[in-house]
């Protein structure tokens, strides 16, 4: 008897360490490619439902999809089928209503943590059936909003500084941690970034992406906080009471910035001026500053190590690669086991679509244990609606 019990302890322990190891053995095959499932989201019209590509999206423990879309303000809810099985939410400032909502992790294993536009100075705290049950005030602005365990949300706000000449910014940027229960927060860090843009004669400017670095904050598998500045190589790792638990260094090695590099950046904005059919007068306007800015001032000696960090349902931290190439382009990201152990790096193949990785804002994309869901855009002239998609694994 007690030979029978160590043989199914056994493969007890054997199953339980195939099933975490899913994901890992995916990414050791080197290359992803983006292939749908068929039989998922069947019959949903997408074409209808999902018409802008400001989302984000999670996953519960059951694989319960939640989409949040800033642009109707409300929050999708799909079954482990793709079925849309419940919207709610509404654009307004009450309890319950949502202002440009962003959807990025789960509380406690049963609650929807949902920041929003980052003035709003709130988070909204929903259940799975879409109750809502709290709003947290902020005190400042609140943005890259993720549940801790233990009842803590993470977020963190930024604060203009003045800029040394035209085109230039500066902001101090402070990472926040509460108590949802309490509602105590506590500042764990802090740093300044210089965000540079391409001046307007008539005022304003162009935003371009950062390439001088960007916070990100994420949710760890253990339900603690990761902090990286995409410009350093270093990310920590804090409790929810702000302990700071561990540091580790990436093995991403930096991209040194090119004269090629920059003169594709310049072409490839120019590009996608021409194609948003401005008025004749204001392109010409745009064309100019982009002409005349010299653009080796909007870049560092070398470009960011990263360009935006996610955490899979194992706890796997995937950290996606600021790669040396300008324009459409498979996404590169490595892979850190939950205790910051480099495990192996991995090509993203966007097949057959239209996909690019949103350097901040929306995360339009998670890996699970129950598959890989993401919010793609078909790469075809007669056939360009955007959808939730299920990538099948060979």
């Amino acid at each position: 008897m007690k030979n029978i019990f160590l043989l199914l302890m056994i493969l007890l322990i054997t199953t339980f360490n195939n099933l975490n190891a899913d994901l890992i053995d995916l990414y050791k095959k080197g290359t992803i490619k983006l292939i749908p499932d068929p039989d998922f989201g069947k019959g949903v019209e997408w074409d209808s439902l999902f018409y802008d590509e400001r989302k984000t999206i999670v996953a519960a423990p059951d694989g319960t999809i939640f989409v949040a879309s800033s642009h109707t303000h409300n929050i999708f809810k799909f079954n482990t089928r793709g079925e849309l099985i419940g919207t709610y939410g509404r654009k307004g400032n009450g309890p319950g209503d949502l202002y440009h909502p962003k959807c990025n992790s789960i509380l406690d294993r049963k609650y929807l943590v949902i920041g929003e536009y980052g003035l709003n100075r709130r988070i909204s705290i929903f259940d799975f059936s879409g109750k809502c049950v709290k709003v947290i005030k902020t005190n400042h602005s609140c943005f890259g909003v993720v549940a801790l365990k233990n009842n803590h949300v993470a977020y963190y706000t930024q604060k203009g500084k003045p800029g040394t000449k035209k085109g230039v910014s500066i902001f101090r940027a402070s990472v926040m941690i509460k108590n949802i229960n309490t509602g105590k927060g506590i500042e764990i860090d802090s740093f300044d970034y210089i965000l540079r843009n391409i001046p307007l004669e008539t005022g304003g400017g162009i935003s371009t992406n950062n390439f001088l670095g960007d916070l990100y904050i994420n949710q760890t598998g253990e339900g603690n906080l990761l902090v990286g500045v995409s410009n350093s190589p270093q990310v920590k790792i804090y409790s929810p009471k702000g302990k700071l638990i561990k540091t580790f260094r990436l093995n991403i090695q930096p991209v040194p910035v090119t004269k090629h590099y920059i003169e594709a950046t310049k072409n490839s904005l120019l590009e996608e001026i021409k194609k948003r059919s401005l008025p004749s007068q204001l392109y010409k306007i745009f064309k100019k500053a982009i002409t005349k800015t010299d653009f080796r001032e909007l870049f560092g000696e070398h470009l960011p190590y990263y360009r935006q960090v996610l955490v899979d349902s194992e706890g796997n931290m995937l950290f996606f690669k600021w790669l040396d190439c300008v324009g459409k382009t498979n996404e590169v990201f490595q892979v850190y086991s939950p205790g910051g152990e480099f495990v192996c790096e991995t090509i993203l193949d966007e097949n057959i679509y239209d996909w690019e990785l949103d350097y901040h804002l929306f995360k339009t994309i998670t890996f699970t244990n129950k598959g890989i869901f993401g919010i793609f855009k078909l790469d075809k002239e007669d056939d360009d609606y955007i959808r939730l998609v299920k990538v099948k694994i060979k």
